[in-house]
């Protein structure tokens, strides 16, 4: 019997392998690229979907990862921030709709010890399930979206 993946419909995706291997490989290509122009050293993420992805696709890149905790979480850490520190960042996520989420990964960098730290950009592993991308780059504070024309 071949095995069914269970999951919400937005972690469909990332719980498929061969659906999770298309994202990474897509993302990586689209990322070295991205890399020429905007020298980024780590790759900030929160949330299940970005725990499975962001490692996987920052250690094929060979930078950093940086965890945002959600304030809910429940951990065996009191960290809000794990990860790199001070350094310039990527936010992989999966789409953008109101720009909440980015804002808060920003601001919890920001807030715990990270001062230093900058966000170049974000890149989007499911941007048709969000904002349209010229509305996404008219919301205040949110970095460019780095994904290339095509998204």
């Amino acid at each position: 019997m071949k095995p069914i993946v269970h999951a919400v419909t937005y972690l469909k995706n990332v719980f498929d392998i061969a659906s999770r291997k298309k994202i990474i490989r897509y993302a990586v290509a689209q990322l070295r690229e991205v890399r020429e122009t905007v020298p980024f050293d780590a790759i900030a993420f929160r949330g299940l979907s970005g725990a499975i992805l962001a490692p996987a696709i920052a250690d094929k890149l060979g930078v950093g990862i940086i965890a945002i905790r959600k304030p809910t979480e429940q951990s065996h850490s009191f960290q809000k921030v794990e990860g790199y520190r001070n350094c310039k960042y990527i936010i992989v996520d999966d789409l953008i709709s109101s720009g909440a989420t980015i804002r808060i990964i920003q601001d919890t960098i920001y807030n715990h010890h990270c001062d230093r730290s900058e966000c170049l950009g974000v890149w989007l592993y499911n941007p048709n399930g969000g904002t349209a991308r010229d509305e996404i780059e008219d919301k205040k504070g949110i970095p460019p979206i780095l994904n290339g024309e095509d998204w």
